[in-house]
């Protein structure tokens, strides 16, 4: 017995030390994954970047004067200050940030979302809007669609009268500030203190957003420097043009690192140099940790800048897809011309141009407006025409292709949209019709989609 338990004294000895070896091993790469008061999380930087960003600490979200109750809106009063060095104060395109949670599929997800104003009035019907991480997606419509009450809500700025919103993977509601913190926000035409300089601004904003004097200082002199306002960081905001204004705006929005960025019209009346840097800027705000909306009704601003693309009409969404789709929508062109002679031998040879997309056409007179259903450029389809026109011996008038492919697809839909409408009402109001005359309506009701609402 006393023979053999010295080995085993032995292997217990050493399974104790390997044990213990290992324990302390995975101690210290624990406390390395960690974070802790002495060392938070640090994402890595991605060279060449040159848009600030924070990133200790919980992020806040920015405020603008004029916001009625901004501090208890924002939930900035009991705001804990982190405390972050300022070399740890990263770059605006930086890899996906450290989290101990996995990133939501969708970063905006609505719900047939409703907002009925005053019991008469439908801004949103049953909007479903799908946005997801890293997109640039541009909001698009004209006035009145329910763009700015899209966002409002996405806020928590105002309930929604009927289904769901989600925002950052989350319930948005009025009362969610820890959400609205990790959202940066640039209202239509904000209001500015015009006594301020640029950079007495941002500090007042930083002061609401309770950050730390000298990670605010470093992400103020950052963004200044990206929004190209360094030179007038000692100016008073009233000698501003209105492209410096946005800039700043854009600058003060950052100024709480948000993971959502949402700008209303941030292109209105600029000049188109104006337009073009502010433009570019956007450009460089995205990257696949951030996401951007942009609300605007200047679609070659959206064709320059958005990858994705929804389009709301009369507070639904019509289309929502990539800007790639909208394109192809867009070839999908429409040329006029106006022509004399043989006009007869020109129609009858209009279905040879098949073999390059579907043809339908129109004529009044001796003008013919030519549809092409296909994925060609509408270069290309203007250019058989011609050939065709040359071929016939027809003498050409004049021809007529539209100023703007995308412009010209998004008014398609939008006119599809309205036919649609029509037809809805069309068949809701021969419903009624029924119902008074004492007959069934069964029948019609299933074949009306959405049947009554209109």
């Amino acid at each position: 017995m006393s023979a053999g338990s010295a080995p085993r004294s032995s292997a217990t000895s050493s399974t104790s030390t390997l044990f213990g070896t290992l324990v302390t091993a995975l101690s210290k790469c624990s406390a390395r994954l960690r974070p802790t008061s002495d060392r938070p999380l640090r994402p890595r930087a991605r060279p060449g970047s040159n848009l600030a960003r924070g990133s200790g600490g919980p992020p806040a979200v920015v405020c603008f004067p004029g916001w009625t109750s901004r501090r208890r809106w924002l939930g900035c009063r009991d705001l804990p200050a982190p405390d972050v060095p300022a070399a740890r104060l990263l770059v605006c395109s930086l890899p996906a940030r450290a989290s101990l949670r996995g990133p939501p599929m969708y970063v905006v997800h609505t719900t047939d979302l409703t907002k009925i104003y005053h019991d008469k009035y439908i801004a949103l019907n049953a909007l479903n809007l799908r946005v997801e991480k890293g997109m640039v997606f541009g909001l698009v419509g004209p006035n009145g669609a329910g763009k700015s009450t899209t966002f409002r809500i996405l806020l928590g700025l105002q309930r929604e009268s009927a289904g769901e919103v989600q925002v950052l993977g989350e319930q948005m509601t009025p009362e969610r500030a820890d959400l609205r913190r990790r959202i940066g926000f640039l209202p239509t035409n904000p209001a500015f203190p015009k006594h301020m300089t640029s950079i007495a601004f941002l500090e007042f904003v930083s002061r609401i957003l309770g950050m730390p004097t000298q990670r605010a200082r470093v992400q103020m002199a950052r963004l200044l420097q990206a929004v190209d306002l360094t030179q007038a960081a000692s100016q008073k905001i009233e000698g501003f043009s209105t492209g410096m204004l946005t800039r700043l705006g854009i600058a003060a929005s950052l100024m709480n690192d948000p993971e959502l960025l949402i700008l209303d019209e941030p292109t209105s009346g600029l000049d188109p140099a104006g337009r073009k840097q502010t433009i570019e800027l956007i450009r460089e705000l995205s990257g696949r940790d951030r996401t951007i909306i942009i609300a605007t009704h200047i679609l070659t601003d959206v064709e320059r800048v958005c990858t994705d693309v929804g389009i709301i009409s009369q507070g639904r969404m019509i289309y929502s897809g990539p800007m790639s789709e909208m394109r192809r929508l867009a070839r999908q062109g429409t040329i006029s011309v106006e022509i004399e002679g043989n006009t007869s031998a020109f129609e009858q040879q209009l279905h040879s141009l098949d073999d390059i997309g579907s043809v339908r056409y129109e004529r009044v007179g001796a003008e013919f407006r030519i549809t092409f259903l296909g994925t060609e450029a509408l270069t290309v389809y203007l250019t058989r025409v011609l050939q065709l026109i040359d071929r016939t011996g027809v003498e050409l008038l004049r021809v007529d292709t539209g100023s703007d492919e995308i412009e010209e697809a998004f008014l398609r839909r939008l006119e599809e949209d309205r036919t649609r409408g029509f037809l809805r009402a069309a068949a809701w109001a021969a419903t009624q019709d029924l119902r008074d005359a004492g007959r069934g309506n069964e029948e019609i009701d299933a074949g009306v989609p959405g049947h009554p609402s209109v």
